[in-house]
């Protein structure tokens, strides 16, 4: 409790003292008194905006019930959370997710959410660009557009302070494969690789799957003249004919097939490894690496990946089929998806007709 002033204080403004015409000005945090002076109206000058810069930094009792009241950021990430789990997503991505809101709520202070600002945001996404994860951070920054569109929508916001925001720009790094490019490679892999290597190209090439669908494969998938997959990152169930071919591997899916299980002789999957176990993760990508150092090739910029492969098959599907059918067999919603697979990134000359 502040003491009683007394009456010859009481005219002066809090914190201020006169004592046998000296003036004297106490800290009311520490209690420390700090001398000014006899002149008086120096004194209550500086009383005044001693007090201001004391009183100013702490928060009016109304601004305090009013956050008490109001939900916190760390308690709408909670709240997100649940909102995600109502939606129609799989396991895997409900995992990243999770977190990855775990990821935000320890790089945020637990304020209001109507207190988090478009600096705090950029700052944050800034950060994550610093250290080179754009993807991450275009990441990021969706999932905290989406989080703050929610609140919108409950009221608990009236605006969204990441719309503001820029949108992290990628850099396209990693080189497209030409079909020479694949050719290559893959009869680099069929003379110094394993045998699975080269069978693994050509799934790619056929089906226009991920590598890791293509090492889950199960000799259950092939029935009925198709083999059937559900995709792991999008849940798209999709049927490809034994009968589909290209002309890069000019070869049936059923040949290919066929040679897994003669060579290969897989109980369960169709790729496996030596001991006949379904291969491990990324190990079809580091072979694929392994045979794209071997084949003399080189490129501009990060080499082309195995994933480069499904690409590839988006392009010459496109060509010797339709968009239509490169879209459905790769498993994307939307063509523009497809557009971008099928973007070469500068491999094609453009013919100017007349």
């Amino acid at each position: 409790m502040a003491r009683n002033r007394s009456p010859k204080n009481a005219h002066l403004p809090p914190n201020l003292y006169c004592r046998k015409g000296y003036y004297s000005y106490r800290n009311p945090e520490t209690g420390i008194e700090y001398g000014i002076g006899r002149n008086k109206a120096e004194a209550v000058n500086e009383a005044i905006s001693a007090n201001l810069f004391i009183y100013g930094k702490k928060e009016s009792l109304i601004n305090r019930m009013a956050s008490n009241d109001a939900i916190k950021f760390h308690d709408w990430i909670d709240r997100f959370g649940e909102i995600i789990l109502l939606r129609d997503l799989k396991k895997k991505t409900l995992d990243d997710y999770q977190g990855r809101l775990k990821r935000i709520k320890n790089s945020f202070n637990n304020v209001p959410l109507s207190e988090i600002k478009t600096k705090d945001i950029a700052d944050y996404i800034n950060n994550i660009v610093s250290d080179g994860n754009i993807t991450t951070a275009r990441l990021m920054r969706s999932i905290l557009k989406d989080m703050f569109n929610e609140a919108m929508s409950d009221g608990v916001v009236d605006f969204n302070p990441v719309i503001a925001t820029r949108v992290p720009r990628n850099k396209i790094a990693r080189t497209r494969m030409s079909e020479s490019d694949y050719i290559q490679i893959y009869n680099t892999a069929v003379e110094h690789c394993q045998p699975w290597v080269s069978m693994s190209m050509d799934l790619a090439i056929l089906t226009g799957q991920r590598s890791g669908d293509i090492r889950k494969l199960k000799w259950d998938d092939v029935h009925d003249g198709f083999l059937w997959i559900e995709q792991e990152k999008t849940g798209t169930k999709i049927a490809i004919p034994l009968t589909i071919s290209n002309n890069i591997a000019n070869k049936t899916l059923q040949s290919v097939l066929d040679r897994c299980k003669h060579e290969l002789n897989g109980k369960e999957f169709v790729l496996v490894s030596q001991k006949g176990d379904m291969l491990a993760d990324k190990t079809i990508g580091k072979a694929f690496s392994l045979a794209r150092s071997k084949s003399g090739l080189s490129w501009e910029g990060s080499p082309p990946t195995f994933h480069e492969i499904r690409s590839l098959a988006s392009r010459v599907y496109g060509n010797e089929k339709s968009n239509e059918f490169a879209n459905q067999l790769l498993g994307h919603k939307s063509m523009d998806m497809t557009r971008m697979y099928q973007d070469d990134r500068g491999l094609s000359w453009k013919k100017i007709e007349i």
